[in-house]
């Protein structure tokens, strides 16, 4: 039986044409409910709504980039360090719990984010007269000792929601 693989990318044109695989649909022995449900995002209907953007906007909110710089944000490594200090009576340093929890994740996860980076609010001035506060300036990063990478990051792509195994790229 022949099983055909459709892959879908989402295309943006901010520096040149870059595509990145959306979803891919598996289209051989019938169709999933996820497999149906990926493909009515591309529906007229949908596109009008703005479902299709809706996904794509979750999608790179999910990302790993996108929950790493969460994660490595100043204000959640500060709540992480209070729940640390009240649970076991220490309180680290915040490059040391950053570099822990970045030890933490697998090799693959650290290779999808890239190298360690804290953001940071930038430190109000001593003489603030002018009423511009920390939370009106741009955050900062600050990087704690990227790791060399061996291999070549892997692509932020989407789950992939097919019927068989990764990378069958045609017929079978």
């Amino acid at each position: 039986m022949k099983r055909t693989w459709r892959k879908i990318y989402h295309l943006s044109f901010e520096e040149g044409i870059e595509a990145s695989l959306a979803f891919t649909v598996g289209l051989g022995d019938g169709l999933t409910d996820k497999g149906a449900e990926l493909l009515a995002l591309l529906h007229r209907q949908s596109v009008k709504k703005g479902e299709l953007d809706a996904y794509w906007e979750t999608r790179v909110a999910l990302a790993p980039g996108s929950i790493a710089r969460a994660l490595f944000h100043e204000d959640t490594l500060r709540l992480i360090r209070r729940e640390i200090r009240r649970r076991e009576g220490i309180l680290p340093d915040e490059e040391d719990l950053a570099r822990a929890i970045h030890e933490m994740l697998s090799t693959e996860a650290r290779e999808r984010i890239g190298p360690l980076k804290v953001k940071r609010r930038p430190k109000p001035r001593a003489n603030a007269g002018s009423g511009s506060g920390a939370k009106d300036a741009p955050e900062s990063e600050a990087v704690l000792a990227p790791e060399p990478c061996d291999s070549v990051p892997i692509p932020e792509e989407a789950g992939s929601f097919e019927d068989g195994p990764e990378g069958a790229g045609g017929e079978e």
